[in-house]
């Protein structure tokens, strides 16, 4: 009865933590959409007074002892269930909450709004001395944090663990080691034969591309009951809790389809996130499992659904109906040829499949180097154009198509970038076997028709929380453990159906 009473508790107090952790989104959220730019420290000293209100909450000295006490009790408990999995993960929680001063974690929290704000002035332009003293000061501090975790061989390895536990720096480079070549191989030979495809332009009038996003968006499954769409410097997607999922993306009105996959992407997150079991909000159960296993979703939906025949076989006629001048003269094959094209660029965001990766081997490069002190803050750009050179043979024009593309590092979000690779591997792998369990899964999207892939996505993956680590679900989902080589085929394979390689 003690037992049970105590682990009662627990669920209160990480509700309670939690829902000061949703009020941080919500105001992080109002801060890239509409807060104006005199607000900037206002919005630093409340983000940093209430993430520091939460930090003290989860450090509390009788929680660890609660938590102690029921996970010493759950020993012999099956290690899956309910209550074994969310005392495992506050357990590691709390672990690692008590290893970093409040102090730091408010002065973090302070810098990372002050430096938002900074990036954006810096990206717009493109001068990377206006974002670079908030940047020193984010690395000082990121170096810290790295620190009082803890870590056995590589710094990184300490940020890398926040966003996707129990991973290591040493397998993401095994892991690039063999995507590398595979990628560079799959690009050679579509460029050999040009670039697979002429690039989309024409007028394509914002309000018009507003209400595309918006049927892809709900036909797919999102809910704009329990969402909303906003306009951002940098997309992302926010879960301020059961209920209110937002997604944001860019508009140009050149060429719609930065928009659209944009919309895709966040709605992926938002799927995820929407489909979390609401009852057990605040508890590891009622969370995501990893940033990799969130990026699986959205690069499934904007990629692997979002850019296949069966999708726009579909939503082609549609998007003719909204844009029946600049896609008067599209056909199906030509179209889809056209949004899989594959030509090294500069920015990430904006990368092809086959592409998209080698732009995250060089953030994972270089912010091993930050992190461990390998390079100094001020020789980021000349080193990020090092590393692209050397990896695109092409020559970096600036800093805004340079080192101040992503939004991340404003965000001290050191250790995130691999996880987007990590995503790309398993959402192939994830649907690979959906169609295995599907039969005739392919149907569906030529019809409009997503309902059965929500489904199944809800049952494997969303209804399960935290209860297993990013490789062991994708092991119970697939029957096989982590491996680029599903990833690799899938490219391959569309590269011989689209361009004939």
């Amino acid at each position: 009865m003690e037992k049970n009473r105590e682990y009662r508790k627990l669920c209160k107090i990480f509700r309670k933590i939690a829902f000061l952790k949703s009020t941080a989104s919500l105001l992080a959220w109002d801060q890239e959409t509409n807060m104006p730019d005199s607000g900037q420290k206002h919005r630093a000293d409340q983000i940093s007074t209430v993430t520091a209100i939460a930090h003290s909450m989860l450090v509390d000295e009788e929680i660890g002892q609660m938590i102690a006490r029921l996970y010493e009790q759950a020993g012999d408990m099956a290690p899956y269930s309910d209550l074994s999995v969310n005392l495992r993960e506050w357990k590691r929680s709390h672990d690692q909450a008590v290893r970093l001063p409040e102090g730091l974690v408010k002065e973090l929290s302070y810098e990372k709004v002050l430096a938002h704000g900074a990036w954006v002035k810096a990206r717009t332009a493109s001068d990377f001395s206006l974002f670079e003293p908030h940047l020193v000061r984010l690395v000082e501090l990121s170096r810290k944090k790295a620190i009082y975790l803890g870590f056995e061989e590589n710094m990184y390895d300490a940020l890398l663990d926040i966003y996707e536990p129990d991973e290591r720096s040493a397998n993401i480079e095994a892991l690039f080691a063999r995507l590398v070549p595979g990628l560079k191989e799959i690009l050679s030979s579509i460029l050999s034969k040009g670039s697979g495809g002429s690039k989309i332009a024409g007028n394509f009038p914002i309000d018009s591309q507003k209400v595309l996003a918006k049927l892809m968006a709900t036909r797919i499954g999102y809910d704009f009951s329990a969402g909303r769409l906003d306009t951002v410097v940098h997309p992302f997607s926010t879960r301020i809790g059961p209920g209110d999922v937002r997604i944001t993306t860019r508009w140009n009105e050149k060429d719609f389809t930065e928009a659209i996959f944009g919309v895709l992407h966040e709605a992926g997150h938002g799927l995820y996130s929407q489909n979390l079991p609401a009852e057990a909000y605040g508890t590891p159960l009622g969370d995501s499992v990893s940033l990799g296993i969130h990026e699986s979703q959205s690069r499934l939906y904007e990629n692997i659904l979002g850019r296949s025949m069966e999708f726009w076989e579909y939503f082609l006629p549609v998007a003719k109906g909204i844009f029946p001048v600049a896609l008067k003269d599209m056909d199906l094959v030509g179209f889809v040829q056209a949004i899989n094209r594959v030509q090294p660029s500069f920015i990430r965001v904006e990368a092809d499949e086959v592409t998209y990766n080698l732009h995250i081997f060089l953030r994972f490069q270089l912010e091993k180097e930050i992190i461990n002190g390998q390079i100094e803050v001020h020789d980021i750009p000349a080193r990020w154009n090092e590393l692209f050179e050397d990896i695109f043979d092409m020559k970096v024009p600036d800093d805004s198509r340079g080192c101040l593309q992503d939004v991340h590092w404003s965000g001290a979000a050191f250790g995130y970038f691999p996880t987007y690779t990590l995503g790309n591997i398993y959402s192939a792998m994830i649907f690979d076997a959906a169609l295995k369990d599907m039969p005739g899964l392919r149907e569906d999207f030529k019809k409009g028709e997503f309902g059965r892939l929500l489904s199944w996505l809800r049952e494997k993956i969303y209804a399960q929380g935290q209860r297993y680590r990013s490789r062991q679900l994708v092991e119970e989902i697939t029957g096989s453990p982590p491996d680029c080589q599903c990833f690799l085929g899938y490219l391959q394979k569309k590269a011989e159906l689209l361009f004939g390689i």
